[in-house]
């Protein structure tokens, strides 16, 4: 599952664009679109018999009310989520996000994607053993590629099986992905110039120009 803090900013997004209050099912049918679960994913149960998409959602839920982002449910109604004050701010910045594509956010409001950018790094490192779909994977390079994290998304390319994901999708993958190759050379290159120029200011440092001429 995505990590909670993420789900909250999306969920805040969701419940924005429909005008700041959505039924339980209808939110949890929106996420799931916005995370490429596929049919089987939603259906899926845990030990106890709860459906574990559903649990995510109502997570990420009780993460929005403790922050103050929603109404208490004496204002919104049993069954339904609806935006506070704070929350349709958090919203707005969401929509900033995804539609518009920024990614100069506010510390409160970039927090919430600090452990989805987390996850990415440890996954790229081996670090822990994620099983993704090659769709969230395409969902995860565009994050990459949005982050300016450009070896993280060339090497996040690489896992994504053609096959396995729409044409247009991989299209829009494979061109974020020659980008973010492109910039990691870039940047690769900035660096070794660096490096070579403080070592050379380290050299010569400590010599006195009386002595050179």
């Amino acid at each position: 599952m995505p990590p909670t803090k993420e789900m909250a900013f999306r969920l805040a997004y969701v419940l924005y664009k429909a005008g700041g209050q959505l039924s339980l099912d209808r939110a949890v049918e929106l996420m799931g679109e916005y995370f490429l679960l596929s049919d089987e994913s939603l259906g899926d149960y845990d030990l106890s018999g709860n459906p574990k998409w559903t649990n995510a959602v109502q997570w990420a839920r009780q993460f929005l009310n403790s922050g103050g982002f929603l109404e208490p449910v004496e204002v919104s109604g049993s069954g339904n989520w609806r935006l506070s004050k704070a929350g349709r701010d958090l919203g707005r910045w969401a929509e900033v996000f995804y539609e518009n594509r920024r990614t100069d956010l506010p510390p409160w409001v970039a927090d919430f994607l600090g452990p989805i950018r987390k996850r990415i790094r440890g996954f790229v490192r081996g670090t822990n053993s994620i099983q993704l779909s090659d769709a969230e994977l395409c969902r995860w390079l565009d994050l990459c590629y949005r982050f300016e994290m450009w070896s993280q998304g060339a090497k996040v390319f690489r896992r994504i099986l053609k096959d396995n994901v729409p044409e247009d999708m991989y299209q829009v993958a494979e061109r974020q992905a020659r980008i973010c190759e492109h910039r990691g050379n870039e940047s690769k290159a900035s660096d070794a110039e660096d490096g070579a120029r403080d070592k050379r200011r380290h050299q010569w440092g400590d010599i006195d120009i009386h002595d050179i001429l």
